[in-house]
């Protein structure tokens, strides 16, 4: 038996696998549901946020595609990804200490 520990190898999630386009779609189902029923019983500020949120998401999501088709723009939409989530977090921070 080897008295060698194995290598750990680390993983770069963000690059190294592929988008795994069901798991999207079904967050992308449940999350216009959500969003529907906030906007159904008047939570207009919980729809703002998830539409937010899926925007954000949406801009991560793309900057991936474009970085798999080898195209030019993919940091650009990352950047506006992690804009866009951190407009959604300063308006949920506002709002619970009543400045908003």
């Amino acid at each position: 038996m080897p008295n060698t520990v194995p290598e750990r190898h680390d993983i770069d999630f963000w690059s190294s696998h592929p988008i795994n386009w069901p798991a999207i779609s079904g967050l992308n189902a449940l999350m216009a549901v959500i969003t529907g029923f906030s906007l159904w019983v008047g939570d207009y500020s919980g729809a703002a946020s998830l539409a937010g949120i899926g925007i954000g998401g949406g801009g991560f999501v793309w900057s991936r595609v474009l970085e798999q088709r080898d195209a030019e723009g993919e940091a650009w939409w990352r950047r506006a990804g992690f804009v866009v989530f951190g407009v959604v977090i300063l308006y949920q921070v506002f709002s619970l200490v009543q400045l908003w």
